[in-house]
């Protein structure tokens, strides 16, 4: 199974037996190496990562050392996420062999999830969203190795501090969007409903929230999970009260109440009598 949304926490490399392959590069520090405490120092995580991702750039290396020693973490990420993009596309490509990718990928965005913790909460949503963007690739097409990218947008999930609910808003609704273009939402569904009881807590406003369980009743129709698109449904139409623009409900409201007529066993149509909006 997939490493879940941790916390929920999301998971899913566990069933991942993808080959991977690298081209050959300087060592980038792997988790282990990490983890171990065997690069400890910030300068010296980031000096590994500049080397790998540009061994010939020496001005590029200079300014990593410079942004690092001062503690400019916003612009040494912005350096590093603007390389991500090749370098994974590289990694991923089923043209390498060599057995150390995976570890190599881990290894990256270790570091890179590392700097995201470190820079100024007023920017945490802009620097999560920019690396999470770099590992999602162009928008609306089909990635390569779309699971082990789901992999790194689940870990970075997992990465972003309890307290930053705007960040983690941003990075489930774009891992959301990316499992939906990749068809790998299945492998999302067994934690989604405690997610979305967690996301209660991101401080979020009544037309995100909406606009979330909106997304994901879409996605999980889309990938064939009924049950659980009609519990979304649900839930956002419970978010409309009196005064509320209801236009924006209809839509799903009638969904609801045709998944409710095709399956009345399986999908309770007292719920949705039970909703202020129907009876609007």
């Amino acid at each position: 199974m997939l490493r879940s949304l941790v916390g929920s926490e999301m998971c899913i490399r566990d069933s991942i037996n993808a080959e991977y392959g690298v081209r050959s590069i300087p060592a980038m520090a792997t988790c282990a190496d990490i983890f171990s405490g065997e690069w400890e120092e910030e300068e010296e995580l980031a000096a590994s990562l500049a080397q790998f991702l540009a061994a010939d750039d020496q001005k590029f290396q200079e300014e990593v050392q410079a942004l690092c020693t001062k503690g400019q973490w916003s612009g040494l990420l912005q350096l590093f996420v603007a390389k991500v993009p090749v370098v994974l596309e590289t990694l991923l490509s089923p043209e390498n062999e060599d057995e150390n990718a995976a570890s190599t990928v881990d290894g990256i965005f270790s570091v890179l999830f590392n700097i995201c913790q470190k820079v100024p909460a007023a920017e945490r949503t802009q620097h999560w969203s920019s690396l999470v963007a770099s590992v999602v690739g162009k928008e609306g097409s089909s990635a390569s190795s779309p699971q082990t990218r789901l992999q790194i947008l689940l870990d970075a999930f997992n990465a972003i501090p309890s307290n930053a609910g705007k960040a983690l808003h941003s990075v489930f609704c774009a891992i959301v969007d990316f499992a939906a273009a990749n068809e790998t939402v299945d492998l999302l569904t067994p934690q989604l409903e405690h997610v979305v009881r967690r996301s209660e807590s991101w401080g979020l406003a009544a037309k995100e929230r909406r606009e979330m369980l909106m997304k994901l009743a879409r996605a999980l129709k889309g990938a064939g999970n009924v049950e659980l698109a009609f519990t979304m449904i649900v839930k956002f139409l419970s978010l409309f009260s009196d005064g509320d623009q209801m236009e924006a409900a209809l839509p799903l409201a009638v969904e609801a109440a045709v998944l409710a007529i095709q399956d009345p066993v399986g999908h309770d149509c007292a719920q949705l009598l039970r909703l202020s909006l129907i009876h609007i």
